[in-house]
């Protein structure tokens, strides 16, 4: 029985990032559009053109952020979450050059709505 099971853990070194996201929907477009567009094409093209990374989608259930969702970025380690910015933290060519891979999908989100992003931290599993 546990060879059909699937788990995840959090493995010691894991960075993962929370961005708490603000969702403008356009005319005619529902929510559920937005989320299942973001979930099935939006995280998996990031996943793609980032190495060592996982995205997640998620709805807050209770407390302040009830009904929001935020994105929770999985690095395998901080070192490769590392490898995409300058010592200054400002985003270098490995970065941009991402971005701009995934400008295609971020532009056929358009159709449901746009999103903005309030960056809140990264963690590192000890």
């Amino acid at each position: 029985m546990s060879a059909c099971c699937f788990s995840q853990n959090l493995h010691k070194e894991t960075l993962f990032g929370v961005h708490l996201i603000t969702v403008e929907l356009k005319p005619g477009a529902t929510m559920n559009q937005f989320r299942d567009f973001f979930v099935k094409e939006v995280l998996p093209d990031y996943e793609k053109h980032w190495k060592g990374l996982k995205g997640y989608l998620v709805r807050s259930v209770r407390g302040p952020s009830k009904d929001r969702f935020a994105i929770v970025w999985m690095f395998d380690t901080e070192r490769i979450r590392d490898s995409y910015f300058n010592s200054d933290g400002t985003p270098n060519e490995l970065e941009k050059d991402a971005l701009e891979k995934v400008k295609p999908v971020e532009q056929k989100l358009n159709k449901f709505g746009t999103y903005t992003i309030q960056y809140m931290d990264d963690w590192v599993v000890q």
